[in-house]
């Protein structure tokens, strides 16, 4: 039995994980072109939620367009909501190194994240929008 060097209790497993999930050979190299895809998907995911705010505003005022705290709002969400985005692909990298394969498992995890994002995208620009208005 192979002992533990404990010198080193901290380090990364030797070599990458294989396709069925365990470590593989240090050679072998990860695919990682599901990462390319969840690149394009971003512009789908901000095209989606910059229409939400497009629709929620315009039902509620276009002059909230006019008010820099609802700028700063935008503009806070946007960043908020790409950092949740990066969910996606490190939730479908670790289950690909567990050993869950398939084309679909991106398009699910994609849209598991759009249905939370455009609800949450909704209720914040039509809260701001009724508290500016006085409700």
């Amino acid at each position: 039995m192979d002992e533990f060097d404990w010198s080193d209790a901290y380090a990364a497993p030797l070599g990458t994980p294989s396709k069925g999930g365990g470590v593989g050979d240090a050679d072998e190299t990860p695919d990682l072109r599901f990462l390319a895809r969840w690149e394009r998907m971003r512009v789908v995911y901000n095209v989606v939620l910059a229409v939400m705010v497009l629709l929620c505003s315009g039902i509620g005022s276009w002059r909230a367009f006019l008010d820099p705290t609802y700028w700063e709002l935008l503009i806070a969400g946007a960043f908020g909501a790409n950092v949740c985005y990066c969910v996606g692909p490190v939730a479908e990298a670790y289950l690909r190194w567990l050993g869950v394969r398939g084309r679909s498992l991106g398009l699910i995890l994609f849209g598991a994240g759009l249905l939370v994002s455009v609800p949450l995208t909704f209720f914040l620009v039509v809260g701001y929008l009724l508290a500016r208005a006085g409700f």
